[in-house]
């Protein structure tokens, strides 16, 4: 029987019912073409706004019961420590910004606040941990003679599991 890990359950649901929220209205600002776990350059994506989920960061844990359980995070209290995720957003401008308009920043900010909003949505992200705590925000203009614009969202997903039972 294969087993499908609390990791990849969390990452799945982020990809496949959290970000696709982004539709554009009510609370949202933009609304999403390419949602995907393959990290590639900016110009790469094709279709946009686009989101990347990067989960190759360093996780620690820390054993909270004699049966094996641990938690994510070094601190079982702490909502800042956990499982840590990217989520990298992409958005192109369809004419050059020169940089006088804001244009690029505005576009940013709206990533900015849509990936908020769905992230905080339903922070167990239906049921998978106990919550999903925003530790940090960067955006990257280094493409932006080239349209492309990047944000970079680092959230701590916080859940506890036992490696003896049957979900991890």
């Amino acid at each position: 029987m294969t087993v499908t890990s609390k990791r990849e359950s969390i990452i799945e649901h982020i990809r496949t019912v959290t970000l696709p929220l982004i539709v554009g209205t009510g609370d949202y600002n933009l609304s999403l073409l390419k949602i995907t776990r393959r990290f590639r350059r900016p110009e790469s994506y094709g279709n946009y706004p686009a989101v990347c989920i990067v989960d190759d960061i360093a996780v620690k844990y820390l054993r909270i019961a004699s049966d094996s359980t641990y938690t994510v995070g070094a601190d079982m209290s702490d909502v800042h420590q956990g499982m840590y995720i990217n989520l990298i957003g992409y958005v192109k401008l369809s004419t050059n910004d020169s940089g006088d308009t804001g244009k690029m920043s505005t576009e940013l900010n709206k990533m900015h606040s849509d990936l908020i909003i769905a992230m905080h949505n339903d922070i167990t992200l239906g049921g998978n941990c106990d919550s999903t705590t925003l530790i940090g925000s960067k955006s990257e203009l280094q493409w932006v003679e080239q349209g492309y614009g990047v944000i970079i969202h680092t959230y701590a997903i916080k859940y506890d599991f036992n490696p003896t039972s049957s979900i991890t």
